[in-house]
């Protein structure tokens, strides 16, 4: 019976093991659209309760920087989204549209470079060897216009985290 049943379990073990990090391993990626449903300049009020796969909540929060949005997956966070006013109807929450979104923690949400979906805490550094991220300074690169922070460190560049934020134009008053 114990030859039967070790291996068995060595085997649910193992099956776990590889859900574990599929789980973990990036589904979705970060562009300067968005990340799947959740677009930038998208109203707070239009955005999806869930996502299948993406976030099953998100909380609004407000700070000294304005309004922060706090997305999760089975309890995790997977991303934060920061959202301001329209300029010229401040006040209104019915105003309220995505600016930025920025992943900082292990998730769903990595992004695409050349057609492989690197996320926090993957090692980028044959990437920037290569020349495939554009280098802003030591700690910093971009991939079409998103911004990737590294740490350096024991002869790896590891991802700590990845954003994109869409810049505000600035008007002139009539």
């Amino acid at each position: 019976m114990k030859k039967v049943l070790l291996p068995v379990l060595m085997l649910v073990m193992a099956f776990a093991a590889i859900a574990a990090n599929a789980a973990e391993a990036p589904t979705y990626g970060l562009t300067s659209e968005g990340v799947g449903p959740v677009k930038m300049n998208m109203l707070i009020k239009d955005l999806p309760k869930s996502v299948e796969g993406l976030y099953d909540a998100f909380t609004i929060s407000e700070d000294m920087d304005g309004h922060l949005l706090v997305f999760t997956l089975n309890g995790e966070k997977v991303m934060e989204a920061r959202a301001r006013y329209d300029r010229w109807d401040v006040g209104n929450d019915e105003t309220l549209a995505i600016y930025l979104i920025k992943v900082s923690s292990k998730s769903v949400v990595g992004i695409d470079i050349k057609g492989k979906l690197y996320g926090v805490g993957d090692n980028i550094k044959t990437l920037i060897t290569n020349k495939s991220v554009k280098r802003v300074n030591a700690n910093r690169y971009t991939y079409k216009d998103v911004v990737i922070d590294v740490t350096n460190s024991n002869g790896a560049s590891t991802i700590k985290s990845i954003e994109f934020e869409l810049k505000e134009e600035e008007v002139e008053w009539p």
